[in-house]
């Protein structure tokens, strides 16, 4: 805001209003000017003193109550700005699509562009014509209820899991929102009590071996798919029988890999051969793929490596028959989805409820059956601390359970009991 002051003495007088009579002749005046920057106009405020003394600490006060009164610049646009359009901005900055450096690492935005987008389109349509400055820690509440237990049977209620997740974009729009000072207050200060992250369900799926020899055999099964085609005029529908491999050769080089290294699904997609070292029996996963940006080494099996060469083999093949599909010869794995392929398998080894992520789960679970150090397991997976690997270890299969109940009872013999009459 800027100000300008002067203190002078008032030797005709002055009239107010429509009165012919001079009112503070020889009185000292404190005359205050300041440009408003909402509408762009210039004020004056007067006070009058008998002393040129008093006048000046009139005005030193004037000047100090406006400096007070004063509101930042972005505190002023807070005031009116919507959640709707500064989350657009947010889209555009924290939010936009990763850049990446020429080493592959990220340099500003977000990896997770199409999520982000995904979770604060949710939070638009509750909040969206909501001014930054009216939405209050009882919103938030108000808002995790609605989500939990919609209001009416046709929205589908979610579970806490994703209203934490999308409460966790809300509040680094904020965050941002506050290093731009555009608000004052921060509704999220009572974490507990907007994020309740002790009612989320921490899955605990993994793959079981007899689900594992299913899924495998299913990697490489037939099924029927139906589609309608036109010959010679007439169209009819027709059901074409299709071997699973055939669609896609990769699938069962891709679970058993991510079942015995434990990666991510990303992770494996962006691997290269260059990668995979069978004499040292180890793949590196570069920083760059991962979600940590740390490189690490993680394990071959035996059975990882035979699974490799036989992927190997299998598109050097296709690809001198002409057809090499989505081949590329630098990676084993040359795409970025395999959530239909994945899905057809499960369904043809009839195996409910699995996710490819599940197998990366059953990995670390077995690496702490197999008596693993966590501190290893915790290198291999790639966890930021030991905490998370040993969240992940509490999924345990029914088979691992029995044979650690064996284990147990082998260790400590039952004595003799003797009934003492």
């Amino acid at each position: 805001m800027e100000i300008k002051t002067t203190v002078f003495r008032r030797k005709a007088g002055r009239r107010s209003g429509s009165s012919q009579k001079l009112f503070g002749k020889g009185m000292w005046v404190s005359r205050v000017r300041y440009l408003d920057p909402d509408d762009g106009r210039w004020h004056s405020k007067e006070r009058t003193a008998p002393t040129k003394g008093e006048a000046c600490d009139l005005r030193d006060d004037q000047v100090r109550q406006l400096k007070a009164t004063q509101k930042p610049k972005g505190l002023r646009r807070g005031e009116k700005l919507t959640f709707r359009d500064f989350a657009d901005e947010c889209l555009e900055t924290i939010y936009a699509k990763a850049e990446i450096d020429s080493e592959g690492y990220k340099l500003s935005g977000s990896r997770t562009h199409e999520r982000a987008k995904s979770f604060i389109g949710k939070l638009k349509d509750v909040f969206g014509d909501r001014t930054l400055q009216s939405i209050s820690e009882q919103d938030l509440v108000h808002y995790r209820v609605g989500r939990i237990k919609p209001p009416s049977d046709k929205v589908r209620a979610v579970s806490h899991t994703t209203v934490n997740r999308e409460l966790a974009h809300f509040s680094r729009i904020w965050s941002e929102a506050l290093g731009l000072g555009l608000v004052t207050h921060q509704p999220f200060a009572n974490r507990k009590r907007v994020f309740r992250l002790d009612r989320e369900k921490k899955r605990q799926r993994i793959l079981s071996e007899s689900e594992e020899t299913k899924l495998l055999v299913a990697c490489e099964g037939v099924y029927k798919a139906s589609y309608v085609r036109t010959l010679n005029g007439e169209t009819k529908a027709t059901d074409a029988t299709i071997r699973l491999a055939e669609r896609n050769p990769c699938l069962r080089a891709l679970v058993v890999t991510a079942i015995e290294t434990g990666c991510r699904q990303g992770e494996l997609f962006k691997l290269k051969w260059s990668d995979l070292d069978f004499e040292g029996r180890k793949a590196i996963i570069h920083g760059t793929h991962t979600k940590t940006e740390v490189t690490r080494e993680v394990p071959l099996t035996d059975r990882a490596i035979r699974e490799l060469e036989r992927l190997r083999l299998t598109l050097k093949n296709l690809e001198s028959k002409g057809k090499p599909g989505r081949i590329d010869p630098e990676s084993p794995f040359a795409f970025d989805n395999v959530k239909r392929s994945f899905k057809r398998a499960c369904d043809l080894a009839k195996i409910d409820d699995l996710h490819f992520h599940d197998l990366r789960r059953t990995a670390v679970s077995r690496w702490q059956a197999a008596g693993i150090p966590l501190a290893v397991a915790q290198k291999w997976a790639g966890h930021a601390n030991s905490k998370m690997t040993a969240d992940v270890y509490t999924a345990v299969a029914t088979e691992m359970h029995t044979e650690f109940v064996r284990r147990l009872e082998a260790n400590r013999p039952v004595p003799e009991l003797r009934l003492v009459a």
